[in-house]
């Protein structure tokens, strides 16, 4: 540990190339001791969580400031969410179907470690859905048809619901406020916005919709069918959706809190070919007059930029033909929330609620800058950097960079410092000059490659989460 942590803090790296931007790094602290699976930040808190537990580390020197283990019929967590101080999860423990299962709904202090609140189910499993308000806890509250069948829990087909119920907890005292069983498959809670509890729901048929529910009694308020989506925001009192995955039914649309009401809608075809409709990697990123979407489509990286007042498509640009992989696009637009370990691999993103237990829930390939947008994609074992301005009219790139065979994906932290994007891989850190796209990679931020989890940027300083190391550092651009 002391000869990785004195090659860590070599680190006053300095880059001073006169055609490359300039950057130093200074490492702050270091930690390689456990594994972590998610990381949540609450004021000077860093809490990570690891198969044994969670952990809050001081963000100033790296010190662990409290512990709060699992205990051994822990089982596992099957929702999660973080709201300001609280983080509050729900797990589901399964040995014998008879005698030997139970559910809980626990609430922890982000400052403290301590447990504030506990609700233990034995008849019924707390499962999918799982948000937060000033005064509520909401969840989603399933009882399964055959009890044994949960004890193999890799595969949610394999989960038959008897009855699904949207439930409502006071925070204060955990009594139960209402129980609603007008409650459809496989929720995901949104949270709390314009006086309506959002949900997107998915009933028997398959049918996927996004509905409101009244947040003091759970009664639902309205319903609209807006496709599987895997993103969102909600802005000025509208609820923006991208769909999960492009086919006949997918849709790029607008709904209006307050009543439900479809203001825009875009199908799949109408922005993507209409002979091939299936995308995968689909993202969205938005600013006052855009929406930026970022997919892969037959094998082509691509974004588009549409008209977020109608929906209508601007362009469209392809930026990268062949083998590809791209990340989430957030970079302080969006953040994830209530998604799970292990047991649906994406949730929803929507603006300033919470972030959630997800894997690159800050990570991004698509910066925006003001007018600017940054991409950063792998054509097979190349990485290639691009920047494009944004307009309402059709631009070719500002410039485009390949670096060959680097075979890893570079993820922007979620700002720019002093107006240089700045990027993250497995083991390396980099730079970037916006005018002219000159680069500078550094290639022993770690030294070895580890996957990276979560990033948390406060100006110049970033935290690092990667999956086996923690590094909080000071960056400045020159």
């Amino acid at each position: 540990m002391k000869k990785l942590l004195g090659f860590i803090c070599i680190c006053l790296i300095s880059i001073t190339t006169l055609a490359q931007p300039q950057m130093t790094v200074s490492t702050k602290w270091l930690d390689t001791t456990e594994v972590n699976w998610a990381a949540y930040r609450y004021q000077n808190i860093l809490v990570t969580l690891s198969p044994e537990g969670f952990k809050g580390r001081a963000i100033s020197d790296g010190k662990i400031v409290w512990k709060y283990n699992f205990p051994s019929d822990f089982g596992m967590i099957t929702a999660i969410n973080q709201s300001e101080s609280t983080i509050c999860f729900s797990t589901y423990y399964c040995i014998d179907k008879k005698t030997n299962h139970h559910s809980s709904l626990i609430m922890l202090n982000m400052s403290t470690g301590n447990e504030q609140k506990r609700i233990v189910a034995k008849d019924s499993i707390f499962w999918q859905g799982l948000c937060l308000s000033p005064s509520i806890v909401y969840t989603q509250i399933i009882t399964p048809d055959d009890w044994w069948t949960m004890k193999e829990l890799n595969d949610d087909e394999n989960i038959e619901v008897d009855e699904s119920f949207l439930a409502g907890y006071d925070r204060t005292t955990m009594v139960r406020k209402f129980l609603q069983a007008d409650f459809d498959n496989s929720p995901n809670l949104l949270g709390v916005f314009d006086g309506k509890l959002l949900a997107t729901i998915q009933n028997k048929d398959v049918e996927n919709k996004i509905a409101a529910f009244d947040p003091s009694n759970g009664e639902r308020l309205w319903k609209a069918t807006t496709g599987r989506i895997i993103s969102g925001f909600v802005e000025k009192g509208n609820l923006y959706v991208q769909p999960a995955m492009v086919d006949e039914t997918a849709t790029l649309a607008a709904v209006q809190i307050s009543n439900g009401d479809v203001l825009w809608s875009n199908n799949g075809k109408s922005f993507l070919d209409p002979n091939k409709v299936r995308v995968t990697g689909q993202n969205m990123a938005f600013t006052d007059n855009y929406i930026i979407d970022l997919g892969e489509f037959s094998h082509n990286t691509f974004f588009s930029i549409y008209n977020k007042k109608d929906g209508d498509k601007l362009w469209k640009q392809v930026l990268v033909n062949g083998s590809i992989r791209i990340g989430n696009v957030l970079g302080g637009i969006a953040e994830r929330f209530g998604a799970k370990i292990g047991l649906q691999p994406l949730s929803v993103l929507v603006s300033g609620f919470g972030t959630g237990l997800q894997s690159l829930s800050s990570l991004q390939s698509l910066l925006v800058e003001s007018n600017s947008l940054y991409f950063s994609v792998l054509d097979g074992k190349d990485a290639i950097f691009s920047k494009y301005e944004l307009s309402a009219e059709e631009k070719d790139p500002s410039w485009v960079k390949k670096i060959e065979n680097v075979g890893e994906m570079f993820r922007f932290i979620p700002n720019t410092i002093n107006g240089y994007p700045i990027l993250i891989g497995s083991k390396d850190i980099g730079i970037i000059a916006p005018k002219d796209g000159s680069y500078k990679i550094y290639n022993d931020l770690l030294p070895y490659e580890d996957q990276i989890i979560n990033i948390f940027q406060d100006g110049t300083q970033v935290c690092l989460v990667f999956q086996h190391t923690l590094i909080c550092a000071d960056i400045v651009t020159k």
